[in-house]
């Protein structure tokens, strides 16, 4: 299950964020510095010669900041799943589990259900319609389960996917992905 959180760093509602920098016990100075970074900062879209009006950010962190992926890490760190595993690279995350049967699949519908309710409390919104479902197996026929986010069901990927640069397959051949791959080095050798 792959999910997106829609423009995550633009979205971090400042008062959320620094009530959880304060409950793991950031606070006097450091937390001033840190509200000062974040708060009162002007925006400005500039397209050749044309400069729009500043506006004040009211939410979201500065980004190409080293400061800014800390706290998106602070922001979603309480995200607790009780079924599944999961896994983060900056905005994208990944939630599953072993699959078997109807009993497991709730499970894994039970933590969407939950990193949901998490985005509404937070005044985070995820991507749904970048979510997906891709199930891994080598057997012949695939037992697959429908999820939801919010009613809303979850496109299923039936060919390969590429994630952060590796092309994954449903069989977990990585075919794709080794062609790509001597593809790109056919390419560099032609430009040498």
């Amino acid at each position: 299950m792959k999910n997106y959180f829609a423009k995550a760093f633009d979205k971090i509602n400042h008062q959320i964020l620094f009530i959880k920098l304060k409950q793991i016990g950031i606070c006097g100075s450091f937390l001033s510095w840190i509200t000062s970074f974040i708060e009162d900062r002007q925006q400005i879209v500039a397209f050749k010669e044309f400069w729009s009006i500043p506006i004040y950010a009211t939410s979201g962190v500065p980004q190409g900041s080293h400061l800014a992926p800390i706290l998106f890490l602070v922001f979603i760190n309480e995200i607790i799943f009780q079924n599944c595993t999961t896994l983060m690279f900056a905005d994208d995350i990944k939630i599953f589990r072993i699959v078997h049967n109807q009993v497991d699949a709730n499970l894994l519908q039970s933590d969407l259900d939950t990193l949901y309710d998490w985005c509404i409390n937070n005044n985070f919104m995820l991507n749904i319609s970048k979510c997906q479902i891709m199930t891994f197996s080598r057997a012949q026929v695939l037992s697959t389960f429908d999820y939801n986010l919010n009613g809303v069901m979850l496109h299923r990927t039936m060919g390969s996917i590429k994630d952060l640069g590796i092309y994954f397959d449903p069989k977990l051949k990585f075919k794709e992905c080794v062609n790509d791959s001597v593809e790109n080095v056919d390419v560099q050798a032609e430009e040498q």
